[in-house]
């Protein structure tokens, strides 16, 4: 009967504990967004890149690296640009 007992509260904490770690890791993941957030926030009341900002212009100077390399390549080989 004890046995029985020990088994079912021993149950019940393994269950409680699986429901404290789930609650701890949403807690977590939502601390994490509201964090985001806020930091995202902050960058733009102080005026600078963000992310997506800096990844956009990253884009385009890789694209007039290219293009420049492009436009040199035609210099050497005699070409005109079109």
């Amino acid at each position: 009967m004890v046995r029985e007992a020990l088994r079912g509260y021993a149950s019940q904490m393994s269950a409680l504990a699986e429901d404290l770690i789930s609650t701890s890791r949403r807690n977590r993941e939502s601390l994490a967004v509201l964090v985001r957030h806020e930091v995202e926030q902050a960058v733009r009341r102080l005026g600078l890149a963000g992310n997506a900002d800096v990844d956009e212009l990253t884009r385009r100077v890789r694209d007039l690296e290219r293009a420049v390399r492009e436009l040199k390549a035609q210099k050497t080989a005699g070409g005109t640009p079109s």
